[in-house]
Protein backbone atom coordinates (compact mmCIF):
# COMPACT_ATOMS: atom_id res chain seq x y z
CA UNK A 1 0.00 0.00 0.00
CA UNK A 2 1.32 3.58 -0.96
CA UNK A 3 2.10 5.56 1.80
CA UNK A 4 0.25 9.07 1.46
CA UNK A 5 3.36 12.20 1.32
CA UNK A 6 1.96 14.82 3.81
CA UNK A 7 5.17 16.65 3.00
CA UNK A 8 3.91 21.04 3.16
CA UNK A 9 5.86 24.27 2.23
CA UNK A 10 6.37 26.02 4.83
CA UNK A 11 5.63 29.65 4.00
CA UNK A 12 7.91 31.66 6.40
CA UNK A 13 10.86 29.14 5.79
CA UNK A 14 10.64 29.71 2.50
CA UNK A 15 10.38 33.32 2.82
CA UNK A 16 13.49 33.48 4.58
CA UNK A 17 15.78 31.14 2.41
CA UNK A 18 14.30 33.57 -0.51
CA UNK A 19 15.65 36.49 1.23
CA UNK A 20 19.11 34.84 1.88
CA UNK A 21 19.75 33.63 -1.84
CA UNK A 22 18.73 37.38 -2.86
CA UNK A 23 21.10 38.25 -0.70
CA UNK A 24 24.22 36.40 -1.21
CA UNK A 25 24.01 36.95 -5.05
CA UNK A 26 23.58 40.57 -4.56
CA UNK A 27 20.10 41.19 -5.33
CA UNK A 28 17.69 43.99 -4.36
CA UNK A 29 14.14 43.47 -4.18
CA UNK A 30 13.95 46.48 -7.15
CA UNK A 31 16.44 44.01 -9.64
CA UNK A 32 13.96 40.93 -8.84
CA UNK A 33 10.68 42.97 -9.41
CA UNK A 34 12.45 44.34 -13.02
CA UNK A 35 13.52 40.46 -13.13
CA UNK A 36 10.72 39.12 -13.44
CA UNK A 37 8.02 41.91 -14.43
CA UNK A 38 6.34 43.06 -11.43
CA UNK A 39 4.78 46.25 -11.66
CA UNK A 40 5.61 46.77 -7.54
CA UNK A 41 7.35 44.75 -5.10
CA UNK A 42 4.96 44.35 -3.02
CA UNK A 43 4.58 40.32 -3.83
CA UNK A 44 8.20 39.80 -2.40
CA UNK A 45 7.93 41.93 0.09
CA UNK A 46 5.24 39.33 0.90
CA UNK A 47 7.42 36.20 0.14
CA UNK A 48 9.52 37.49 3.00
CA UNK A 49 7.65 37.87 5.56
CA UNK A 50 5.62 34.35 4.60
CA UNK A 51 2.64 35.81 3.83
CA UNK A 52 2.61 34.44 0.38
CA UNK A 53 4.55 31.80 -1.86
CA UNK A 54 5.71 32.88 -5.23
CA UNK A 55 4.12 31.05 -8.15
CA UNK A 56 5.87 28.21 -10.00
CA UNK A 57 6.61 30.74 -12.75
CA UNK A 58 8.19 33.15 -10.20
CA UNK A 59 10.16 30.30 -8.55
CA UNK A 60 10.86 28.65 -12.11
CA UNK A 61 12.40 32.33 -13.12
CA UNK A 62 13.80 32.92 -9.77
CA UNK A 63 16.20 29.27 -9.87
CA UNK A 64 17.17 30.26 -13.33
CA UNK A 65 18.57 33.83 -11.82
CA UNK A 66 19.99 31.97 -9.17
CA UNK A 67 21.09 29.13 -10.82
CA UNK A 68 19.81 26.65 -8.13
CA UNK A 69 17.15 24.03 -8.28
CA UNK A 70 13.89 25.14 -7.48
CA UNK A 71 13.53 23.19 -4.46
CA UNK A 72 16.40 24.80 -3.11
CA UNK A 73 14.26 28.36 -3.32
CA UNK A 74 11.69 26.74 -0.72
CA UNK A 75 11.42 25.49 2.95
CA UNK A 76 9.01 22.33 3.85
CA UNK A 77 7.80 21.36 7.11
CA UNK A 78 10.07 19.12 7.81
CA UNK A 79 13.18 21.61 7.50
CA UNK A 80 11.59 23.97 9.58
CA UNK A 81 9.93 21.42 12.48
CA UNK A 82 12.81 18.89 12.50
CA UNK A 83 11.23 17.01 15.69
CA UNK A 84 7.95 16.47 14.48
CA UNK A 85 9.52 14.34 12.08
CA UNK A 86 12.65 12.88 13.33
CA UNK A 87 14.88 14.41 11.49
CA UNK A 88 16.33 18.19 10.47
CA UNK A 89 16.42 18.78 6.75
CA UNK A 90 19.62 21.39 6.03
CA UNK A 91 21.37 22.59 2.85
CA UNK A 92 24.91 22.99 2.96
CA UNK A 93 26.59 25.03 0.83
CA UNK A 94 29.30 23.47 -1.03
CA UNK A 95 32.25 24.84 -3.44
CA UNK A 96 29.59 23.21 -6.64
CA UNK A 97 26.39 24.35 -5.23
CA UNK A 98 24.10 23.27 -2.19
CA UNK A 99 23.78 19.91 -0.97
CA UNK A 100 20.59 18.29 1.28
CA UNK A 101 21.97 16.92 4.16
CA UNK A 102 19.67 14.92 6.87
CA UNK A 103 20.32 14.72 10.39
CA UNK A 104 18.81 12.89 12.69
CA UNK A 105 16.93 13.85 15.98
CA UNK A 106 20.05 11.77 17.99
CA UNK A 107 22.88 13.71 16.74
CA UNK A 108 20.68 17.10 17.87
CA UNK A 109 19.74 15.77 21.04
CA UNK A 110 23.99 14.95 21.22
CA UNK A 111 24.92 11.88 19.81
CA UNK A 112 27.43 11.64 16.84
CA UNK A 113 25.00 10.31 14.52
CA UNK A 114 24.52 11.59 10.80
CA UNK A 115 23.30 10.06 7.57
CA UNK A 116 23.80 11.97 4.53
Amino acid sequence: MMQINTTKLHMEGTGKKLRHIAEKHGYSIKDIQNYLGLACPQAIYRWYKGQAIPTVDHLLSLSCLYHVHMEELVATEQEVCPFRYGYLLLWKEEKRGMRLIRIYRERISGQAMQIV
